[in-house]
């Protein structure tokens, strides 16, 4: 398990332990974030820059076909992710 897949975990366990998501929520944190992690060809969550998030995008909208709800919904889960790793130190 690579440092990002780490990550993924525990912000995960933090979602479902602490906050009580559902096991639904969980699934698409998880599925977002492998997407992006793959996409984005990291190891590390401090390999994380603003121009691979907006080319995930991009490529969502462009070539896989996401609707508009399916990026706000994958824009969110982004977005919680990376601030809970802010919270905590992991990113800056």
């Amino acid at each position: 398990m690579n440092d990002f897949e780490l990550k993924t975990q525990q912000f995960c366990e933090h979602q479902q332990f602490i906050k009580g998501y559902q096991p639904t929520t969980i699934k698409l944190y998880w599925l977002v974030l492998r997407m992006y992690r793959e996409y984005a060809r990291i190891t590390r969550v401090e390999q994380t820059t603003t121009e691979s998030v907006r080319g995930f995008f991009l490529d969502g909208r462009a070539r896989r076909g996401w609707t508009a709800s399916t990026y706000i919904r994958y824009y969110s889960n982004l977005l919680v992710f990376f601030r809970w790793c802010r919270q905590h130190g992991y990113l800056d």
